[in-house]
């Protein structure tokens, strides 16, 4: 695999490689195994909305996948549900692709937290 590069296919297709997809877990299986910490195993963005996908759990069927995630905006960070349809289709309505990261590599949810709010409080001139 090129670690590095944007995976992205035409017409709003969003192109996960498959070994990025297998060692995500199911849905609701780390709070079932009790996990404290989850791993963010992937991240998709989209440019022109500015804002990033980060995967953390996943329910794959025949047609489409259901991604739990927490999505970063600009001004606010939530955990969303959605499918790998939806999130086609609202980059098609952007005009812009959402991409895979393929460099991103995994770390937990809490890691990734003190990564945002640094970036959150360096981008609000954190100057004082």
């Amino acid at each position: 695999m090129d670690v590095g590069y944007l995976s992205e296919m035409e017409e709003g297709m969003i192109d996960i490689p498959q070994e990025l997809l297998n060692p995500i877990p199911g849905l609701g299986s780390t709070e079932a195994n009790g996990v404290a910490d989850p791993t963010v195993w992937l991240r998709l963005y989209n440019s022109a909305l500015n804002t990033s996908w980060y995967i953390i759990e996943k329910h794959q069927m025949e047609a489409d996948i259901i991604f739990s995630s927490l999505r970063v905006g600009e001004e606010e960070i939530q955990v969303a549900t959605f499918s790998r349809t939806d999130l086609e289709e609202t980059a098609r309505r952007a005009g812009a692709p959402t991409v895979c990261d393929t460099a991103f590599v995994p770390i937990s949810i809490s890691e990734l937290m003190e990564r945002l709010s640094a970036q959150y409080s360096d981008s609000e001139g954190g100057d004082d």
